[in-house]
């Protein structure tokens, strides 16, 4: 596995008047980092993209160690590369769709929650959302994710024909609506839900009950690198071609899919992005 990052780079007080050196040193590091540039900016601050073991990945990091709470990095998202053979060693697939996105309507930013928990940030989505048609190419077999939120997931009208033409079942897709109530996107949904703990990231804090909710609810800790993931042997045979799990991992469950969906999905959308699955062994 090859793993890009994508991230940011500032002083950590926009406020502050920091010395000339590290105002130099960090003026130096981003003339490096340029040919890493995105389109994107986070406020007035470029996006980088670059692979971990990028000797100026690690310049940058010991930059950041050289000027600790001056300096600081922000990881904005993970790419990780895995080879076919990492692939095809899954027996399932966590959907990963983060390189397209739709956006949700900003003057109602909470029309999508059924429920959400001020605590622990656990969040319970409407049944038919309703999002722009901005950047959907409908006429397309796009895998595509919500801008604000990258762990709904979203398909194409056209995707959506060609699974259950294939023996996906429809029940595993919720309607997405504009404001005018035209049809513009299915949500990946389920109702088939894992035993707690079935599904293993030790990205992830020990499981916990929110004292405000009552939610399964697991914190990121580990978010600078990835690890892989794992589900237990015990529960394969109950697996369907799309189930969710009975914790919330921040903000939301997570949607796990039979290879048999995986398999359909990137015939058709070859950059739909997939993380592996693998079997956990006591």
């Amino acid at each position: 596995m090859k793993l890009n990052i994508e991230f940011t780079i500032g002083f950590s007080d926009t406020s502050k008047d920091y010395p000339y050196i590290i105002q130099r040193k960090l003026h130096s590091i981003k003339n490096k980092l340029k040919k890493y540039e995105l389109k994107e900016r986070i406020g007035i601050d470029p996006i980088y993209k670059i692979d971990e073991t990028n000797p100026m990945f690690l310049e940058t990091k010991q930059l950041i160690n050289d000027y600790k709470g001056d300096i600081i990095l922000e990881i904005q998202h993970l790419y990780p590369v895995f080879s076919n053979v990492e692939m095809d060693k899954a027996v399932a697939y966590e959907p990963y769709f983060i390189n397209r996105y739709c956006f949700d309507y900003d003057e109602e930013s909470d029309n999508e929650y059924e429920n959400s928990c001020n605590l622990c940030d656990s969040i319970e989505l409407k049944e038919n959302l309703e999002i722009q048609p901005k950047g959907i190419k409908r006429n397309s077999y796009n895998t595509f994710t919500l801008e604000y939120n990258k762990s709904v997931f979203f398909i194409t009208q056209l995707m959506y024909e060609y699974l259950v033409e294939n023996g996906i079942n429809a029940k595993y897709f919720k309607e997405c609506y504009t404001k005018r109530k035209n049809i513009v996107a299915y949500r990946l949904y389920s109702d088939n839900v894992l035993d707690v703990n079935a599904f293993y990231d030790n990205s992830y804090s020990d499981l916990f009950i929110c004292s405000n909710c009552g939610k399964l609810h697991k914190n990121l800790q580990i978010y600078e690198t990835y690890i892989n993931k794992y589900i237990d042997k015990d529960v394969l045979e109950d697996l369907e071609d799309v189930n969710i799990t009975s914790e919330y991992f921040e903000c939301n469950k997570k949607i796990i899919v039979s290879k048999k969906f995986y398999n359909l999905v990137k015939e058709k959308d070859p950059k739909a992005m997939f993380l592996p699955i693998y079997i956990k062994h006591d």
